[in-house]
């Protein structure tokens, strides 16, 4: 489970990463 959690959160990172620098342009 430990390695289900790691990997859940590098996935998230990843789609935060995606979705940062579309905010930042939208202001």
């Amino acid at each position: 489970m430990v390695g289900y959690d790691l990997w859940q959160e590098k996935r998230v990172a990843k789609q935060k990463m995606k979705q940062a620098p579309i905010a930042v342009s939208d202001k």
